[in-house]
């Protein structure tokens, strides 16, 4: 499961959200900077966890993919 936290600047709060797949949560992620939040951390099924610039890095990444496919 790949966890994505993030943080609601309109409610103020911290929320958390779950996924199988890493592209899902990439894909979610990307979605959010349309949305007054701030991703902060995803965390991989092995316990590591990434910040935002490697987000943003890895969802340029899976769109250069899909723009070559």
């Amino acid at each position: 499961m790949f966890t994505l936290s993030f943080y609601d600047l309109q409610n103020r709060r911290d929320l958390t959200r779950t996924f199988d797949r890493r592209s899902e949560a990439l894909s979610f992620a990307d979605d959010l900077k349309h949305r007054k939040c701030l991703v902060l951390t995803l965390r991989f099924p092995d316990g590591s966890t990434v910040g935002s610039t490697e987000i943003a890095a890895m969802i340029r990444e899976m769109a250069r993919h899909k723009r070559q496919a």
